[in-house]
């Protein structure tokens, strides 16, 4: 009779998990294994990261390239240049990285360490920071996000003959949504603020003129995605000309 209660006592136990062990992928899995730009929004990144062994190659204003390779599920690594089309353009150099060390399958969180500098005829700028960014996914198949982040940035080099080293930290805040509105198309929508934090006078301050508001349509799939957007000031002092959707920004990548 023991051995029966026992017997009954596993078969219950193998009920009632085999409904968790089909479940299939997370909603964060779906959203990435059908999206190939995931890994950002518009202009910031999100949270989430590509997949390990995965390379990505990403065309910003087809001025800037980008390649980004999944190091784990949940470390990647990215490199940024800026295109010598003309002979005047600085070189540009800019590395970051991206540890995704939540991932509740709606929530995730990552840590995005940065670096990167440009030089021309002697003068180098160049900046060092590291930065965080959350998503929250509403639904069950990763269809709609919100996203916040904050990025920080140290400035050094030299221009001219005077030396950078900034006493403080530059930052944006920025928050995003993105819906997914057919098989192959999302809605994105993005506004950022910039600032500064000035150590030796306790300087705390966002710069509202600064204020972008970006809105676009993603086009995508598993291996390919375009952004076409634009990028709106909205701050009343700030002027975008005769540019009255904002300015135009175009973005490729695709995933190998």
């Amino acid at each position: 009779m023991p051995r029966l209660r026992w017997s009954l006592l596993v078969i219950a136990v193998v009920l009632l998990a085999t409904p968790a062990l089909g479940q299939g992928a997370t909603p964060s899995q779906k959203r990435k294994n059908a999206d190939a730009a995931v890994d950002r929004n518009i202009i910031f990144s999100s949270a989430e990261t590509i997949n390990k062994g995965a390379l990505t190659i990403n065309s910003y204003e087809l001025f800037l390239l980008g390649l980004t390779y999944g190091f784990s599920n949940d470390f990647q690594g990215s490199f940024t240049t800026l295109l010598p089309i003309t002979a005047d353009f600085p070189l540009t150099m800019m590395f970051s990285g991206k540890w995704q060390f939540l991932n509740t399958g709606k929530i995730l969180v990552s840590l995005q360490p940065n670096f990167g500098f440009m030089t021309q005829e002697g003068d180098t700028l160049g900046g060092f920071g590291i930065g965080i960014a959350a998503d929250f996914i509403v639904d069950d198949d990763g269809e709609y996000v919100f996203t916040l982040s904050e990025t920080n940035m140290m400035l050094f080099g030299n221009v001219g003959s005077d030396g950078v080293l900034s006493d403080g930290v530059a930052f944006a805040v920025a928050a995003g949504f993105t819906a997914r509105v057919a098989r192959a198309v999302k809605l994105l929508v993005e506004m950022s603020v910039p600032g500064a934090a000035v150590w030796d006078r306790g300087d705390f301050e966002l710069f509202p003129e600064g204020t972008l508001f970006s809105y676009g349509v993603r086009f995508f799939g598993e291996t390919v995605a375009v952004d076409l957007s634009f990028l709106r000031p909205i701050h009343p002092d700030a002027d975008a000309g005769f540019l009255v959707m904002g300015f135009p920004y175009l973005t490729f990548s695709a995933r190998f």
